[in-house]
């Protein structure tokens, strides 16, 4: 498979689990939970200084720890249907939430 092509898949799958951690619903419970771990605030709207709180509401800080995996993968195995596959499938999911920002 064409290496710019599989890199575009591992990036886009890096991206859709970074949104995944730092912006999805489903993870609102691991934000908040961090964010009173670390902050000690009971309202995790409220402004908190902690580095640690900063780094999982920040999808540039946390797509640097998704990125580091996620490229070490892509160079040992860029083609393996065990790594691609999940690949793909986070890719496609990313481009779908993409394209339905896009028409709202």
């Amino acid at each position: 498979m064409n290496p710019a092509l599989t890199l575009a898949i591992y990036a886009l799958a890096a991206t859709r689990v970074t949104t995944f951690i730092t912006a999805d619903k489903l993870t609102t419970p691991l934000r908040t939970w961090w964010t009173r771990r670390f902050c000690g605030n009971p309202d995790p709207t409220q402004d908190c200084r902690s580095i640690w709180t900063y780094l999982i509401h920040c999808p540039w800080c946390v797509s640097i720890y998704v990125a580091a995996p996620t490229a070490i993968v892509w160079w040992l195995w860029p083609s393996s249907p065990w790594t691609l596959g999940p690949a793909v499938a986070l890719a496609v999911s990313q481009i779908a939430g993409m394209l339905a920002d896009v028409g709202r």
